[in-house]
């Protein structure tokens, strides 16, 4: 159900907000090579280390588990395609279960 504000926009024929700035913030961002949290794993030794990067495999995992299920919810795809994606988010999936949660 569309919002009224929404419909009214729509009906109204109302433009979209302007994104032609989008770039330029884009470039005036910290890259994510560069931040704290990329770099801190040089500071850290032994079991703070391997804890760390298990955390951040299991972050970076998951953010792919949820591109895999959003691009297959999404994107214009054959039911072949669909459960392939499928398939591979639930190996995904249960190889995470099983290495990080075990």
């Amino acid at each position: 159900m569309f919002s009224p504000r929404a419909i009214s926009r729509w009906e109204t024929g109302a433009t979209c907000p302007d994104i032609s700035a989008l770039p330029q913030i884009a470039d005036s961002m910290a890259r994510i090579e560069t931040c704290l949290e990329r770099n801190i794993y040089w500071a850290l030794e032994g079991t703070d280390r391997v804890e760390y990067l298990k955390e951040r495999i299991a972050d970076d995992l998951k953010y792919l588990l949820w591109d895999i299920q959003a691009y297959s919810v999404h994107a214009d795809l054959d039911d072949t395609d669909k459960k392939n994606c499928d398939e591979v988010r639930v190996e995904i999936e249960n190889a995470v279960k099983e290495y990080f949660h075990k």
